[in-house]
């Protein structure tokens, strides 16, 4: 893989200002050209660079190239006839926080609107995919494409980073969230081990939010954020997030993080929760971050994580999503997604336009018509339904069996335990113990009842069929004392009574 191009436009005088915007509009240009050619590496190449795809503009452009999705495709769906998604209300109290950083100066109205038509995009695409959870800060990611490409593309692209992106984050349990995060801390324990001994008893949720949302939860100025999600859709592979993070911590946070011992698990957490703004410290910018973390995925693939083999499901988009010119069958199986709407659509106009065909077509012929462009589209959301629900079974699958383990853990645990208690115990306690497991096993079986098992426990004048009781050998030999007591008494004073009279 080649290295990130980087071009230096940092304007250090007049001419150096000169410098920059001559390189800034030539990459401009191979910008331009790299989309009017498909041309997806050197669109990788230029969005890993300084500065990113330059602007939104060329972004509209470049994204669904990148993604592997057609912007433009057509949808024939009815929203309002469509079933409502059970978390609709959950949405709809995260909108009303929407457009908080950006964009600046809206009036209430304005943000009244733009809100509307955000909840209308988010819900479509749950309705769309109903398999799908919502899950909060997913509106932080759906208003940026928003933003971007408008409220009708922006479903379009919506949909598809949420079905090849973020699925596993939109799964009805959160397993799957976790596999991501735990990928931090063995990306950073590879290249700084030290850092890695001091976040060991601190679980990684500190980058939840950033790995849910992408950076959108954390990074409040927009073009920042578009200048790391360029990075992320010119990777090579879904992990690039969780490379930016670590890469963040090797480079960034690492001060701040060695201020605590590592067991001040709850402080170093709460540290890195609050994720500072770029330019982030100790770098002169993004450029740092992302070519550190562009330089950490080539030395050490995610392949190579102990984590990846043992925790990562063949259904999550860390192993199924790929760049789009890397995988022919990718390209395969996501063709609905790029033609079938379009296509179609095309084909429909063009046969109304036909001097062949009548000038004006029945109702019913347009319904034949939408049915045939409906049903390939269908099918291939049954594809990706049951993609989704294989996925869901497999995560309850591997729920179950770490359910199993930790009852066998703590069966053995409790094995253990009872075992060294019966060590400490002394022989009489261990006799009287079997004793009464012995009464339980005959009043089970029908041979004994539980009155009768009492009796046994506790009967003391029948010295013959008592239970081995040490209370009890106690309590008779206090008897036998007063016994031998009170007929030596006896014997001396008849003895004394004896000898007087016999003096007598």
């Amino acid at each position: 893989m080649e290295p990130p191009v980087l071009l230096d436009m940092s304007p250090v005088s007049a001419q150096g200002q000169h410098h920059d915007h001559q390189a800034k509009v030539k990459k401009d240009v191979l910008i331009k050209i790299a989309i009017a050619n498909r041309d997806v590496d050197t669109l990788c190449r230029l969005a890993k660079s300084k500065g990113g795809l330059v602007s939104d503009s060329l972004r509209r452009q470049a994204w669904p190239i990148l993604l592997g999705c057609n912007a433009d495709k057509k949808l024939f769906d009815d929203y309002d006839g469509m079933q409502p998604h059970t978390d609709e209300d959950q949405v709809r109290l995260d909108v009303d926080r929407a457009f908080i950083f950006y964009p600046p100066d809206l009036s209430e109205n304005e943000l009244k609107v733009k809100r509307e038509e955000l909840f209308r995009v988010i819900t479509h695409v749950l309705r769309r995919n109903v398999n799908l959870s919502y899950f909060q800060g997913f509106h932080d990611v759906c208003q940026v494409f928003y933003l971007l490409f408008g409220p009708r593309r922006a479903i379009v692209v919506v949909e598809h980073v949420a079905l090849h992106r973020l699925r596993d984050f939109m799964m009805p349990v959160l397993q799957p969230s976790l596999t991501h995060l735990h990928l931090i801390p063995q990306i950073v324990a590879l290249f700084d081990p030290a850092l890695a001994t001091q976040l060991r008893f601190t679980k990684p949720y500190y980058a939840l939010s950033a790995m849910l949302t992408m950076f959108a939860h954390d990074i409040e100025n927009l073009d920042d954020l578009t200048i790391v999600w360029d990075f992320f859709f010119a990777a090579d592979d879904a992990t690039a997030p969780a490379y930016l993070y670590a890469a963040m911590l090797l480079s960034c946070r690492r001060q701040e993080i060695f201020q605590f011992a590592p067991r001040d698990a709850e402080m170093i957490h709460a540290v890195l929760s609050r994720s500072p703004q770029p330019p982030w410290p100790g770098s002169t910018g993004l450029t740092d971050v992302i070519g550190l973390a562009e330089a950490l995925h080539v030395q050490h693939m995610p392949q190579e994580l102990p984590i990846w083999r043992s925790e990562v499901s063949k259904f999550s988009v860390l192993k199924t999503w790929t760049r789009p010119e890397q995988s022919q069958q990718q390209q395969q199986n996501h063709h609905y997604y790029h033609h079938h709407y379009h296509d179609d659509h095309q084909k429909l106009r063009k046969r109304k336009s036909d001097k062949k065909k009548p000038a004006t077509m029945t109702t019913s012929e347009v319904y034949i018509e939408l049915d045939e462009v409906n049903e390939k589209g269908s099918a291939a959301h049954v594809e990706m339904e049951r993609l989704i629900e294989d996925q869901i079974a497999d995560t309850e699958r591997r729920l179950a069996e770490e359910k199993i383990q930790q009852q066998e853990i703590l069966r053995k645990r409790k094995e253990l335990s009872e075992r060294t208690k019966r060590l400490a115990k002394s022989p009489s306690q261990l006799a009287r113990e079997k004793t009464r497991s012995s009464l339980r096993d005959y009043e089970k079986n029908g041979k004994l009842t539980p009155q009768q098992g009492k009796k046994l426990l506790t009967k003391e004048s029948d010295p013959v069929t008592a239970i081995p009781n040490p209370e009890f050998y106690g309590s008779m030999a206090h008897h036998v004392l007063h016994l031998t007591l009170g007929v030596s008494i006896v014997v001396g004073i008849f003895g004394v009574w004896v000898t007087w009279m016999y003096r007598t």
